[in-house]
């Protein structure tokens, strides 16, 4: 009898840990990352074979334009198999429409009801003013122009691009009594991110209140016996849609020196343990349990 299995890198290491003995009886064979030319050959032949069984045509700079928008803003899988469910979604959708082409226009329209980011992110054309977005922010939150520009720096850095994809976008810590706009300035974030959303939900409120005992910290990453917690569960479900988590951290003093939550404010990166490995670091676009919480 022969057994062939797979596994991401961080299952291979954790099993490593726990069987050692039964993975020495299986060979090893990696499967490397797809390079751009690779990918794109790939994604090519894919549309080509939807196309003999189908009328709708895509031509190669839409195709493009998909492997572009899947490394820049979903960088949490390998090419080719993240682009295969939403070209297949763009072709049925062009067909159900009795369309006989899809456009590059069609494809941003697509994306942006997947992920919620507003065309202005996609389109390198479309210029975002940093006046225009200060006064934004400064209409949701009134009388808070420092932590408002703030925000602003933030979102312009990631528009522009500039902003190191393993690492989150910004990490900001808005302090002050109850009532002066402190979550109100996160969830105008999050509206502006992913207002165009089709699931309006993407603002996620932690009292870390509750995490302030020691020890405590574990239940946000675990459940009673050692499996994912169900933030953890959560944020692995959302992964290709999901590009913000706002933390609302109210004072937890013993919470705030666990070397975890430091590690998640530098790199996102949880140190796994035998029974749940979470690594919520976008550039680790190996694992299945790739979390992106940015911002």
């Amino acid at each position: 009898m022969r057994i062939i299995s797979e596994t991401t890198p961080a299952g291979l290491d954790a099993c490593r840990r726990l069987l050692p003995g039964f993975v020495d009886a299986f060979r090893i064979l990696r499967v490397p990352d797809f390079t751009e030319p690779e990918a794109l050959s790939a994604l090519h032949a894919y549309c080509q074979s939807i196309e003999r069984n189908s009328p709708v045509r895509m031509e190669r700079e839409p195709r493009n334009l998909i492997y572009r928008l899947f490394r820049r803003f979903l960088p949490y899988e390998a090419f080719p198999g993240k682009t295969v469910n939403f070209t297949t979604t763009l072709y049925e959708r062009a067909k159900s429409d009795h369309l006989t082409q899809i456009t590059s226009d069609r494809v941003i329209g697509a994306f942006v009801k997947a992920t919620g980011l507003p065309e202005l992110f996609l389109r390198d054309e479309v210029s975002l003013e940093e006046r225009d977005l200060q006064a934004f922010f400064e209409h949701e939150v009134i009388g808070q122009t420092e932590a408002c520009r703030a925000a602003t720096s933030a979102v312009l850095t990631f528009k522009s691009g500039l902003n190191d994809p393993a690492r989150p976008i910004s990490v900001l810590l808005f302090t002050g009594p109850t009532g002066v706009g402190k979550t109100e300035l996160s969830r105008s974030l999050a509206r502006f991110l992913f207002g165009a959303a089709e699931d309006s939900e993407r603002f996620v409120r932690l009292d870390m209140s509750e995490y302030s005992l020691p020890g405590s910290a574990e239940r946000l990453i675990a459940g009673p016996s050692g499996e994912p917690s169900e933030f953890i569960n959560q944020m692995r479900r959302q992964r290709l849609r999901l590009r913000s988590c706002g933390l609302h951290c109210r004072p937890c003093y013993g919470c705030c020196f666990d070397p975890r939550l430091r590690e998640v404010l530098d790199q996102f990166h949880l140190p796994p343990n035998h029974s749940c490995a979470a690594r919520l670091d976008p550039a680790a676009a190996k694992s299945e349990n790739t979390t992106d919480l940015r911002t």
